[in-house]
């Protein structure tokens, strides 16, 4: 499996001061939750799978029926999506919808509470290595989605919600909701299952699921970026960030990770960004002091859009400013 943690060690946005793998030396970027992206984990072998479609799907895939079936949401710091969903009985527990999230992400205490069996593993972050748990869950419910087994990774997600003010449970990613295609309207706050509607701009998908990746042009530069609903800002890798012309630095700050390495963080801004024939216009960006050969950085998907859909069967991803 694959896992490629895409969220910042400390992230600071108004004030609050979030640690979910790392103590930070104040490093101040405006993103939430950046656990996924920035230590950059890989574990080998075996790829994460999306689940098997379920029954509960044969409205969901809009051919069957006009109607698209729902999941109301709430919307956290303008960008993090919280919906209500279920796993192995347990009802009303509190997901978070992470498209970065690759495979998702349980908190311990919910696996605990499920007594499901946890394998101990070491994992790679810059700096050094870190535990984690694996894990599968049964019957994880989110809107008319059914994920019947789903290896999860386990981490204390406690201090995250102690900053939402809500609990979080799971960060759900496209290993689960890529049984359909769907579409997040930010201003019904509301999540459609099923074929989506066509929407002003639409981008070619560069992957599939669990991951989708877009190209974006950044100072006229071509980028190949991860699509991610758990972050707000533009980020950017290595020599990706080095390339790009005509971009406003702040001073690097430095982090100290979990397993005592040092992780060095720029923020600055992106003059231009470019998705198709929209130009987004100036955007901060962070910048990190790794590369990667699959990726260049990561796209913030955010309340800024009034809709976005994620349509796997024709391998679009529609906007809507």
């Amino acid at each position: 499996m694959e896992f490629l943690s895409r969220h910042a060690f400390c992230n600071k946005l108004d004030g609050l001061v979030t640690y979910i793998w790392f103590r930070a030396v104040r490093l101040r970027t405006s993103s939430l939750l950046l656990v996924l992206f920035a230590l950059g984990l890989v574990t080998s072998s075996v790829r994460s799978q999306t689940p098997t479609r379920t029954d509960n799907l044969a409205q969901a895939d809009g051919k069957t029926s006009t109607a698209r079936p729902a999941l109301n949401f709430k919307l956290y710091r303008g960008y993090l999506i919280v919906v209500t969903g279920s796993v192995g009985g347990l009802k009303n527990l509190h997901f978070i919808v992470d498209t970065s999230a690759s495979p998702s992400i349980a908190d311990r205490r919910l696996v605990e509470k499920l007594g499901t069996r946890q394998r101990s593993e070491s994992v790679s972050v810059p700096g050094g290595i870190v535990g984690a748990g694996r894990a599968v869950l049964t019957e994880v419910h989110v809107g008319p989605i059914v994920a019947k087994s789903l290896p999860v990774l386990a981490l204390d997600l406690s201090d995250l919600g102690r900053e939402l003010g809500t609990d979080i449970d799971m960060l759900i990613g496209l290993d689960v909701l890529a049984q359909s295609s769907f579409s997040i309207d930010y201003r019904a706050r509301r999540i459609f299952f099923g074929e989506p509607p066509s929407l002003p701009l639409m981008i070619p998908m560069e992957s599939g699921p669990p991951l989708v990746f877009v190209l974006a042009v950044l100072d006229g530069r071509a980028s190949r970026l991860l699509v991610n609903t758990g972050s707000s800002d533009l980020m950017l890798e290595g020599a990706a960030g080095e390339g790009i012309q005509n971009v406003k630095i702040e001073q690097p700050r430095l982090a100290i990770n979990a397993a005592g390495g040092e992780v060095v963080c720029k923020r600055g801004t992106v003059r231009s960004v470019r998705l198709g024939e929209i130009d987004l216009g100036e955007q901060p960006v962070v910048f990190m002091n790794r590369s990667r050969i699959d990726l260049d950085g990561s796209l913030p998907i955010t309340a800024r859009f009034k809709e976005v859909a994620f349509d796997f069967e024709h391998h679009m991803l529609g906007i809507r400013r």
